[in-house]
């Protein structure tokens, strides 16, 4: 298990904020930052989506997919290890709470913070079990680590793009 790179997530979570001063994570693609288009987080469509935008003609994978099958992959392993349950309460237990994160967002993406909770507590489970080896958690969390909010995947999963926002300060 690797507690030390558990650990880096957990520290950048404390004194997180959406600062995008570093350039996008390799193969990321940027999206308009617009409250609207945050539906495509959750694979809604009641926010009309414009049919002309890139992530259309590029055949955009439901973001929601994408997570809860890294999710299920995520779980076996911790399933599967004699002390995964517990690792995951302790981990928990380590990070802001979203409550806390609601307040480092602007109030248009604030709906978000448990959600990057979510995130966050799951990247350091994934590096506490199987180091870096998830290339879909290490880039959630690269994307994070540049000030960028992971929002959905453009492509057939798992070639593709991570779509990302850049959150306004």
């Amino acid at each position: 298990m690797s507690h030390e790179l558990a650990g880096k997530v957990v520290r950048f979570a404390e004194e997180f904020s959406f600062s995008t001063s570093i350039p996008l994570p390799d193969g990321a693609f940027l999206v308009e930052t617009n409250p609207q288009y945050l539906g495509l987080w959750w694979g809604n469509q009641k926010h009309n989506f414009p049919k002309k935008h890139p992530l259309f003609r590029q055949g955009f994978c439901e973001w929601k997919w994408v997570r809860e099958n890294e999710l299920k992959k995520l779980w076996g392993v911790m399933w599967a290890h004699p002390e995964g349950e517990l690792l995951e309460q302790k981990l928990k237990a380590q990070f802001p709470s979203g409550k806390q994160m609601v307040q480092q967002l602007p109030e248009a993406f604030r709906e978000f913070a448990y959600d990057m909770h979510q995130d966050f507590v799951e990247c350091a489970l994934s590096r506490a079990l199987r180091g870096q080896e998830s290339e879909f958690y290490e880039r959630i969390f690269q994307a994070y680590q540049a000030g960028y909010f992971p929002c959905g995947w453009s492509g057939k999963w798992p070639e593709g793009r991570l779509v990302v926002f850049a959150i306004p300060a």
